[in-house]
């Protein structure tokens, strides 16, 4: 049950880190106020657009790890990590460079603070870059064990760090100091434990780091699959931070801060595609290596049409909860009224996004890293002038608008031209049947919940109920009509 078993680990540390996540924002709103939550949401937009200086080498690592482990090739497997970690941490050392020298134009020139002086928001952005920099190499050492299917030892470190990081970050704001520098302060000082913690795990499972040796020759066999990644994250970055960016500049910081508190509800929903998208790969890079590609087929869309019962379903009763569920978080009625509009977006966009992990995950099975670029760069075409529009004309609604356009074209586009290249011939059935009959059930579940919640005049308590309500009902007959034997399931589960 090794699908099973890492696919677990991968959920509860998902579930573990996003219910502590979510709870503390309230928290830091409270001791640190909406500003300075704006620019913890800055930070973490920052974190996201410098994932392109990654160079793809964290993927790649994975992948040379599986085939390592696959070929009983480690010693070239050390080599390749110790090559690419020397390249890790040089760009942790530039990143804090960086951060140094250009903090206080960011403070001047980019963020708009009413009440935190520029002093502050310079040092809180210069903690920030301290703070990315301590993070960055975990991501090296993290794709090694998820290569070597730990994805049990990456998922329990994460754990501990997020809760370590956000606890105790509460602790020092209330009783330390109530500052955003003592916020950082804090999140550097567990970023680097967590490195260290990773980098040793990784070392362990790869057969320790006494006969690796940096090796250009290492770093020339991953060159290619390396820049395909480089090309894919870049565009990807601009496709999924542009409105966040672009709102920034444009936003009060406290009105960012909102925008920020409904992306951070929407965002953690990636937690579960991501532990999903971390077992398949591998996953379906083994079947292809084997040459099973009529398995691969039926798992495929098996995975598929199980994900797709329980994900369009749920991100459904989550839209249909938002606003009781946002005042229940908050506490606040007009942070969860200016806030639900923008959520529900989000969070529609973000379901049909999440589907489309999984052609994603079986391009790069076939190594396969021009086909999602060009995927990409057509999005970024439609979507940099669109979001450019809609957040100049409607702020932070706009902003929302053009994340859920953005995948509509992406949910089309992505399957037909995945199929034209990859298990030809399915892309059809994939959409209509596959993912299609759970997320029609779930569209006309939620119709039906949102016409009786505003008939009842619902309070916040039948509210949920019938969000919650009208979920599961879609689950129920989607997984009623799911055409996959418990046989045929169990068998999945247990590769």
């Amino acid at each position: 049950m090794r699908l099973a078993r890492n696919l677990a680990a991968g959920i509860a540390h998902t579930l573990i880190t996003t219910i502590v996540a979510l709870a503390v924002v309230p928290l830091y709103i409270r001791f640190l106020g909406s500003e300075a939550y704006g620019l913890i949401g800055f930070n973490a937009t920052l974190q996201a657009v410098l994932q392109i200086l990654e160079l793809g080498l964290a993927p790649a690592i994975s992948r040379e790890v599986a085939r390592g482990l696959a070929s009983d090739d480690m010693p070239r497997t050390r080599n390749v990590l110790r090559s690419a970690a020397w390249i890790y941490w040089l760009v942790a050392a530039l990143i804090a460079l960086t951060f140094l020298l250009a903090a206080p134009t960011i403070a001047r020139e980019w963020i708009s603070a009413e009440h935190l002086s520029s002093e502050t928001v310079a040092q809180a952005v210069l903690l920030m870059g301290v703070m990315i920099a301590c993070r960055w190499p975990s991501g090296l050492y993290t794709g090694a064990l998820i290569g070597a299917h730990r994805l049990t030892v990456s998922s329990a470190l994460a754990v501990i760090y997020i809760v370590i990081a956000n606890i105790g970050a509460v602790l020092v704001i209330a009783f330390w100091s109530r500052t955003i520098e003592a916020f950082f302060i804090w999140q550097a000082g567990c970023a680097l434990v967590y490195t260290l913690a990773t980098q040793e795990a990784a070392w362990r499972i790869v057969g320790g780091r006494a006969q690796a040796a940096f090796d250009p020759r290492a770093l020339r066999s991953i060159w290619r699959f390396s820049v395909g990644m480089t090309g894919i994250a870049l565009t990807g970055i601009i496709v999924s931070q542009l409105d966040k960016v672009i709102l920034s500049a444009l936003l009060p910081l406290a009105d960012f801060g909102h925008y920020m508190l409904a992306t951070a509800v929407a965002m953690a929903l990636y937690g579960v595609i991501s532990a999903l998208f971390k077992v398949v790969f591998p996953h379906f890079s083994a079947r292809i290596a084997s040459g099973d590609e009529e398995g691969l087929r039926f798992e495929y869309r098996a995975i598929s049409n199980l994900l797709a019962i329980v994900w369009f379903p749920g991100t459904m009763a989550l839209i249909l909860c938002a606003e009781p569920l946002l005042l229940l978080w908050t506490g606040s009625p007009e942070i969860a009224a200016d806030t639900t509009p923008v959520l529900a977006l989000l969070t529609a966009g973000t379901a049909l996004h999440g589907m489309m992990y999984l052609p994603y995950s079986l391009q790069l099975a076939y190594g396969m890293t021009r086909l999602p670029l060009t995927i990409n760069l057509m999005l970024m075409a439609v979507q940099v002038p669109l979001i450019i529009f809609l957040a100049l004309r409607f702020g932070a609604i706009g902003g929302a608008a053009a994340w859920l356009a953005l995948h509509v074209l992406y949910f089309n586009l992505g399957t037909w031209m995945t199929h034209r290249r990859v298990l030809k011939g399915i892309g059809g059935k994939w959409m209509l049947r596959d993912a299609g009959v759970p997320l029609a059930i779930s569209i006309a579940s939620g119709l039906a919940g949102a016409a009786l919640i505003a008939r009842a005049g619902a309070g916040l308590p039948v509210h949920l109920l019938i969000g919650c309500g009208a979920g599961l009902l879609a689950f129920l007959a989607a997984a009623a009509l799911c055409p996959y034997k418990p046989a045929q399931i169990h068998a999945i589960l247990a590769g």
